[in-house]
């Protein structure tokens, strides 16, 4: 039965002792009170605690959530910089990053930004997070698996000239 096959395999080992940390940050923000063209969002933040649930589940070790006030460019700065501390190097195996809110686009630049609580957007450099900084964060980290989902507008700018090259050179199709 079952519990022969169970006494077959051995002593369950946890996954962590094996492989490394699995590393978790979980944003969102629901609250754009006074944010013109950005009205508040209604799910952002449940969806991030199921996130959290999820992740707790399959066995990551540390799970840290900022949702609403929590969830500032200076909140989640700080939150990648402790983990950076903490596990810096490679003894994260897997590191997942979530943001829940909305984001925003420079047409100028072409770069996306995330837009967490207390954006503002005549001061976009002090209140929001250029995507493709968050991209460098995760050199830092030092992760073998790394997990980046941004659940908003813009989101492909995260990938923004990531895979070498010109961004705007042409592509050959044939």
């Amino acid at each position: 039965g079952a519990s022969a096959a169970a006494a077959r395999a051995g002593p369950r080992v946890p996954l962590s002792a094996v492989m490394g940390a699995r590393v978790a940050l979980l944003c969102a923000n629901d609250d754009y009170a006074g944010v013109p063209g950005l009205p508040d969002l209604k799910f952002a933040v449940a969806d991030c605690r199921l996130y959290a649930q999820a992740l707790r589940d399959i066995g990551f070790d540390h799970v840290e959530v900022r949702t609403n006030a929590q969830c500032t460019k200076a909140g989640i700065e700080d939150a990648l910089e402790d983990i950076k501390q903490k596990f810096g190097g490679r003894q994260v195996a897997q590191f997942f990053f979530g943001y829940m809110g909305h984001g925003v686009h420079d047409a100028p630049s072409g770069r996306g930004w995330i837009a967490p609580h207390g954006y503002d957007p005549s001061r976009r450099g002090t209140t929001a997070l250029r995507m493709d900084r968050l991209r460098d964060s995760a050199e830092d980290i030092g992760a073998t698996q790394q997990l980046w989902v941004l659940d908003c507008c813009h989101a492909g700018a995260l990938m923004r000239g990531s895979r070498g090259g010109d961004d705007d050179a042409p592509v050959d199709r044939a």
